[in-house]
């Protein structure tokens, strides 16, 4: 009988983020850069709705007229980033939404 286990292909996601941006991710949810770049792909996934949530509440001060803050700001930058780099936004986003 054979001891071997199917091995299962992951994908590894790693994120290279700005001295601002890891400053913010200090900032709003206490995580260290140590801490981050120790994330595996669903700790990112977590991270990444969080800062979803950033970015909807900022957006929402904001829906009656005024400026997006710069937490605000951060947070869709992030986001876009973030999306991309997990697999959310395909890479030919531009071809996708010229066909609709």
């Amino acid at each position: 009988m054979s001891t071997c286990q199917p091995v299962v292909n992951q994908v590894v996601v790693v994120l290279i983020f700005t001295d601002k941006q890891y400053l913010f991710l200090k900032n709003e949810f206490g995580l260290t850069r140590k801490s981050i770049d120790k994330m595996d792909t669903a700790a990112l996934e977590e991270l990444y709705e969080e800062i979803c949530n950033v970015e909807i509440d900022e957006a929402w001060k904001i829906r009656n007229g005024g400026a997006l803050s710069n937490r605000g700001k951060m947070a869709v930058e992030l986001v876009d980033y973030m999306a991309e780099a997990l697999g959310y936004i395909p890479d030919n986003i531009e071809e996708e939404l010229e066909e609709e």
